[in-house]
């Protein structure tokens, strides 16, 4: 005889409607063995189960139904029966992620932090190693909450992953000293060296103390590992700053001069030594090729694109040259060699030439750089010299790039482009109205295309200040500048800017 499955749940909705709850029971699991993926029948013996007391196995028909609804990706309608699941079992910290994660699923990103954070609670005393995990995924969702990354470097603490929390605590201290709390990033470097200890992060926690203008404290990471890198280099550096900022010049000074004869960077070399001038050393004390060191040290730091002389001379350089410009400053380096390697017959121009050269090392294509500034004549004197220099910080040796460089004054074989007019904003098309056209296409959201047109702008008329104004404005919400980190407090603070 078939089973009649409408015959039986009428027979069980008489049984409710009399109370008899346990009669309806048994005819909806009969039902349900029948249909055991019917999620209806599952829910109602589950309901009926609880009603009934029989709370386990509720829970075992109600887990089978949100782990199926998770399998079939429906997550909306499994989160209220992990509601459910929750309240029967408050401490089941693998509920509140299941929860989350169907949350997440749901684009529910801050009720599922609510859910994570209780996980954290249940889980971060006996299982820290559990909870940091969690943990992780919180700072994943919430990353600029200091406060969360404060409980991950705690509960790899606790955890006993010592590396793992100095680590943390590492990054801890950076974000700090980014935003500025140079003491509250002291005191987490503090605590990285309290689960690793090694002088790099003795370095470190000094660096914080000199930035927090505690230079005393700084002083104490330092002592503790000079003895034993009295040849480092930034060892002495930072302990030459710590004297020096309690008034002890003798004995800086000395520190300096150490420093400056351990580093091999001629920057920092020549860093050291004029701070060790500023401590009173003498001329022959700094020794003979001091004003070399700091030439030398010029030289590494000069960028041809940043000189005064590179700038626009006529109409025909200005889209070229700002465009370069900007994307240099924004680090889009392929795009700046292609922009400046566009100006075809003008690389001869100073400005031109300055910033292919430094679209070139930027790409590291160093030898392409050396071989054109070793053949390039410039009829201005300074100009020659800047070349040399920057032959000598890209690694050409002095005597030999004196050889590449023909100071004579050369014949301008330049074309004057001074009187060239190369259109104006009422050549072919209105630029006010393809200014606006940008505009809109900005707002619409295609910044692409809205820089695409101010190009077409600048094309016509490379003199339009509205376009190049634009051009500059937009070109920040292209690419975010990368934030580079900052050179430790004895690398930042030093004058190397020789005069030459």
């Amino acid at each position: 005889m078939s089973f009649n499955a409408q015959q039986e749940e009428q027979k069980a909705i008489n049984f409710l409607n009399a109370g008899r709850t346990e009669d309806a029971l048994k005819s909806y699991k009969l039902m349900l063995r029948n249909d055991p993926k019917s999620r209806r029948l599952r829910k109602t013996v589950a309901d009926l189960c609880l009603k009934l007391g029989s709370t386990r196995e509720a829970e075992q028909h109600l887990m089978t139904i949100a782990e199926t609804d998770v399998k079939e990706r429906q997550f909306k309608i499994a989160i209220p029966i992990y509601r459910e699941l929750i309240k029967l079992k408050p401490k089941d910290y693998e509920l509140q992620l299941d929860m989350a994660d169907c949350l997440l699923n749901d684009d529910r990103s801050i009720e599922a932090l609510v859910h994570f954070k209780k996980a954290v609670e249940m889980t971060q005393r006996r299982n820290p190693e559990i909870a940091q995990d969690i943990q992780a995924k919180i700072i994943g969702l919430n990353p600029g909450e200091l406060a969360e990354r404060r409980t991950f470097a705690e509960l790899l603490e606790a955890a006993n992953w010592s590396d793992k929390a100095s680590d943390a605590w590492k990054e801890f201290a950076e974000i700090n000293r980014k935003i500025g709390k140079s003491k509250e990033a002291a005191r987490a470097i503090e605590k990285a060296i309290q689960q690793r200890d090694n002088w790099e992060t003795r370095i470190e926690a000094a660096q914080a103390r000199f930035d927090s203008r505690e230079p005393r404290k700084a002083l104490g990471h330092l002592q503790t590992i000079y003895k034993d890198f009295q040849r480092e280099p930034k060892v002495l550096a930072l302990l030459a700053t710590g004297i020096q900022s309690v008034h002890h010049e003798d004995k800086a000074k000395l520190l300096w001069l150490e420093a400056a004869k351990w580093y091999e960077d001629p920057v920092l070399k020549a860093a050291a030594l004029q701070e060790a001038q500023v401590c009173g050393a003498t001329d022959e004390e700094l020794g003979e090729d001091f004003e070399g060191v700091l030439y030398h040290a010029n030289a590494m730091q000069l960028k041809l694109h940043e000189q005064d002389w590179c700038v626009a001379q006529t109409k025909v350089e200005v889209r070229f040259i700002v465009k370069t410009k900007l994307l240099l400053k924004f680090r889009r380096y392929e795009e700046a060699l292609s922009s400046i390697r566009s100006a075809e017959g003008l690389e001869n121009r100073p400005a031109i030439f300055a910033l292919l050269i430094e679209s070139l090392v930027a790409l590291e294509q160093i030898e392409e750089a050396i071989e054109l500034l070793s053949n390039f004549r410039a009829k201005e004197e300074h100009i020659s010299e800047h070349i040399q220099m920057r032959l000598i910080g890209l690694g050409v040796h002095e005597e030999d790039s004196a050889e590449l460089i023909d100071n004579d004054l050369l014949d301008d074989d330049l074309e004057d482009f001074e009187s060239e007019e190369v259109g104006s904003s009422s050549d072919d098309v209105d630029s006010t109205d393809l200014l606006q056209q940008a505009v809109q296409l900005k707002a619409s959201g295609d910044l692409d295309a809205a820089m695409d047109l101010l190009n077409d702008i600048l094309e016509q008329d490379p003199t339009n200040m509205d376009a190049i104004e634009k051009l500059s404005l937009w070109a920040t919400e292209l690419t975010q500048p990368s934030v580079s980190k900052n050179f430790s407090h004895t690398e930042s603070t030093f004058d190397t800017s020789p005069s030459v």
